[in-house]
Protein backbone atom coordinates (compact mmCIF):
# COMPACT_ATOMS: atom_id res chain seq x y z
CA UNK A 1 0.00 0.00 0.00
CA UNK A 2 2.28 2.44 1.15
CA UNK A 3 4.27 1.70 -2.86
CA UNK A 4 1.28 3.68 -4.26
CA UNK A 5 1.07 7.43 -4.96
CA UNK A 6 -0.61 8.83 -1.87
CA UNK A 7 -2.15 11.12 -4.57
CA UNK A 8 -3.78 8.24 -6.29
CA UNK A 9 -5.90 7.31 -2.93
CA UNK A 10 -6.59 11.37 -2.40
CA UNK A 11 -7.81 11.82 -6.02
CA UNK A 12 -9.77 8.59 -5.91
CA UNK A 13 -11.59 9.16 -2.61
CA UNK A 14 -13.06 12.73 -2.90
CA UNK A 15 -16.67 12.37 -2.36
CA UNK A 16 -17.77 14.42 -5.19
CA UNK A 17 -17.16 12.63 -8.20
CA UNK A 18 -18.54 9.31 -9.64
CA UNK A 19 -17.90 5.87 -8.78
CA UNK A 20 -16.62 4.06 -12.04
CA UNK A 21 -15.25 0.83 -13.15
CA UNK A 22 -11.79 1.58 -12.14
CA UNK A 23 -13.00 1.56 -7.95
CA UNK A 24 -15.04 -1.48 -9.01
CA UNK A 25 -11.59 -3.14 -10.45
CA UNK A 26 -10.38 -2.23 -6.92
CA UNK A 27 -12.75 -4.05 -4.76
CA UNK A 28 -11.23 -7.27 -4.50
CA UNK A 29 -7.80 -5.20 -2.87
CA UNK A 30 -10.53 -3.11 -0.60
CA UNK A 31 -11.93 -6.21 0.35
CA UNK A 32 -8.33 -7.68 1.16
CA UNK A 33 -7.34 -5.14 3.08
CA UNK A 34 -10.57 -4.84 5.20
CA UNK A 35 -10.33 -8.69 6.02
CA UNK A 36 -6.13 -8.25 6.65
CA UNK A 37 -6.91 -5.19 8.70
CA UNK A 38 -5.13 -3.37 7.14
CA UNK A 39 -3.49 0.33 8.52
CA UNK A 40 -3.72 2.40 6.40
CA UNK A 41 -3.45 6.68 5.45
CA UNK A 42 -6.46 8.29 5.95
CA UNK A 43 -6.67 8.96 2.41
CA UNK A 44 -6.60 5.45 1.86
CA UNK A 45 -9.05 4.82 4.35
CA UNK A 46 -11.54 7.05 2.85
CA UNK A 47 -11.00 5.39 -0.28
CA UNK A 48 -11.63 2.13 0.98
CA UNK A 49 -14.64 2.90 2.79
CA UNK A 50 -15.83 4.54 -0.44
CA UNK A 51 -15.15 1.56 -2.16
CA UNK A 52 -16.77 -0.44 0.33
CA UNK A 53 -20.25 1.52 -0.05
CA UNK A 54 -20.76 0.16 -3.91
CA UNK A 55 -24.46 -1.09 -3.45
CA UNK A 56 -23.49 -3.77 -6.09
CA UNK A 57 -20.61 -5.52 -3.82
CA UNK A 58 -22.87 -4.82 -0.91
CA UNK A 59 -25.33 -6.65 -2.63
CA UNK A 60 -22.80 -9.11 -3.77
CA UNK A 61 -21.46 -9.94 -0.09
CA UNK A 62 -24.92 -10.01 1.54
CA UNK A 63 -25.73 -13.03 -0.77
CA UNK A 64 -22.22 -14.80 -0.26
CA UNK A 65 -23.42 -14.66 3.40
CA UNK A 66 -26.06 -16.31 2.54
CA UNK A 67 -24.69 -19.40 1.01
CA UNK A 68 -25.18 -22.65 2.44
CA UNK A 69 -21.97 -24.08 1.42
CA UNK A 70 -18.43 -23.75 2.21
CA UNK A 71 -15.01 -24.91 1.00
CA UNK A 72 -13.73 -26.02 4.20
CA UNK A 73 -9.73 -26.15 3.13
CA UNK A 74 -9.83 -22.04 1.43
CA UNK A 75 -12.10 -21.10 4.89
CA UNK A 76 -9.99 -19.13 7.61
CA UNK A 77 -10.75 -20.38 11.40
CA UNK A 78 -12.54 -23.13 10.23
CA UNK A 79 -11.65 -26.70 10.57
CA UNK A 80 -10.54 -28.75 7.34
CA UNK A 81 -12.85 -31.35 6.44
Amino acid sequence: MERLPPALWHQRAVAVRRYSLADAMYAPVALRFRSYGALLSPAAQGYLDAVLQDPPLRQWLADAALEPWTISYSEVGLPAG
